[in-house]
């Protein structure tokens, strides 16, 4: 009986080897092809991250390039303003909304592909344009193609991850952008650069250096369209929750419009306090310190970037500490200090006479600036229903593009050319922050007792999602 038992053990233990090899040469490829597929997918973040740098390359070039252009053209500060704002602005948040309900339809990847090549190959004809007219129609074909990437591209990260992977895959490719916002000026500045200031013939024809500049910037938004088309299939797509009737968001806003419109509005404002003195900023250097748009763009570049990330990053991490502190309703607070601190750094930096100065104060008032627009995004998060956030997102930054993306670059300008002309570019700057910082201050303070309210009520519902649960 022994002998037979211990040749049954021996032979049990010989299939459960053989097993344990056949579940082992079927789950090692398995994991290799996960691994791969894993490391795939990040692929796709980076190359999607990329193509979110160089949209901003490609919004922001004009920006480097006022007064070559204006020369060229024999346009005042307030047409160019037009050009850096709303003939972009509007039209980005017009499609805002639109452009997500297509998204959620078609293909994304090559959506994608065909935003970028429109928005790329517009940048290329801008390099030949004869008038301001052929110039603003080309910069709306620029924003139309961007309009398609950002949802998109969060559509289609949303499909090639788990859900427990998506925020931090999100996070990456935001993050890309915020270096691409204010990392633009560097690279423009490092194009202009290499490119010197004499002419470049291409195709036997001498460009000026501003127009070689826009043909350079379009090239890598066309190459990595291609890595993309070569490298990413278009996945399966998740099913998302039902969405609910567009009377339910109706009903919610107008029941918080007392909250979400100042907010909005205080959010929009603070950020066309930014967009309007990036816009403008290398610009003054150029006029009132003697510097090169190149020299401009890369110093101002790097304070905008390191300034705009330490502000950004700060902002989720004091809206956490407060949450946990039981003091979320201070959030409108904040903002409105955090506001009204950067504004007056700025009235102090454009008062100065010494370029260093002015970008060593800009730098400490981005600190504060840089993520006023984030404390509206975080309210969202924090208080409207989980079926309702995405088209609350949505109007939220149409409605900051409209005001903060639209206005800011624009009214720089109108108000310099008010008081005198382009010599008087430091003060249209400085009647613009003291306004738009004012009113978002004041805003901020007011939506404070209904954001009061809402918290309140959320303490003892568990109908909303996220941390109030």
């Amino acid at each position: 009986m022994w002998d037979i038992s211990a040749r049954r053990d021996k032979s049990v233990s010989v299939r459960v080897t053989a097993s344990r090899q056949t579940v082992a040469s079927r789950v090692l490829p398995v994991k290799a092809d996960i691994a791969r597929r894993v490391q795939n997918r990040w692929a796709v973040v980076v190359v999607l991250g990329l193509l979110y740098v160089v949209s901003f390359v490609d919004r922001l070039m004009l920006a480097l390039l006022v007064e070559p252009v204006r020369v060229e053209f024999g346009l005042s500060d307030t047409q160019i303003g037009v050009l850096l704002g709303p003939a972009f602005a509007l039209f980005m948040g017009a499609l805002a909304l639109p452009s997500g309900w297509v998204i959620d339809r078609l293909p994304r990847v090559r959506m994608i592909i065909g935003g970028v090549v429109l928005w790329s190959t517009a940048t290329l004809m801008t390099a030949f344009a004869t008038s301001f007219l052929q110039v603003l129609a080309l910069r709306i074909g620029v924003a139309v193609g961007e309009a398609i990437l950002f949802p998109a591209a969060v559509s289609l990260i949303n499909d090639l991850f788990e859900r427990e992977r998506r925020a931090e895959a999100i996070s990456v490719f935001v993050a890309f952008g915020m270096v691409g916002g204010f990392g633009a000026f560097i690279l423009g500045g490092a194009v202009l650069g290499l490119i010197g200031a004499a002419s470049v013939s291409v195709f036997g024809t001498d460009l000026p250096p501003w127009r070689v500049a826009f043909l350079v910037v379009s090239l890598p938004g066309i190459l990595l369209a291609a890595v993309l088309e070569m490298t990413t299939k278009e996945p399966h797509r998740e099913p998302g929750p039902i969405a609910v009737v567009s009377q339910s968001l109706l009903t919610f806003a107008r029941q918080w419009s007392k909250l979400f419109l100042p907010l909005f509005i205080a959010a929009a404002a603070s950020q066309s306090i930014i967009l309007g003195i990036s816009s403008w900023m290398p610009t003054l250097l150029t006029r009132n310190f003697d510097w090169s748009p190149s020299n401009a763009g890369i110093v101002f570049g790097f304070i905008a970037l390191g300034s705009g990330l330490a502000g950004l990053a700060s902002v989720p991490h004091l809206a956490n500490k407060m949450l946990a502190g039981g003091q979320g309703h201070r959030l409108p607070t904040i903002a409105a200090a955090s506001v009204a601190s950067g504004t007056l750094l700025l009235v102090v930096a454009l008062g100065v006479r010494s370029a260093p100065l002015l970008l060593g104060t800009l730098g400490l008032a981005y600190v504060f600036l840089a993520g006023t627009g984030t404390w509206a995004i975080i309210a969202i998060q924090w208080l409207v229903p989980s079926a309702l956030t995405g088209r609350m997102s949505g109007g939220y930054m149409a409605f900051n593009a409209l005001v903060g993306m639209g206005l800011g670059p624009l009214l720089v300008p109108v108000v310099s050319d008010f008081l005198g002309g382009p010599t008087h570019l430091a003060s249209g700057m400085l009647c613009v922050t003291i306004g738009a910082g004012g009113l978002a201050s004041v805003l901020f303070l007011i939506a404070r007792r209904p954001f009061s309210t809402l918290v309140g009520e959320l303490q003892n519902s568990q109908s909303y999602k996220g941390t109030n649960s």
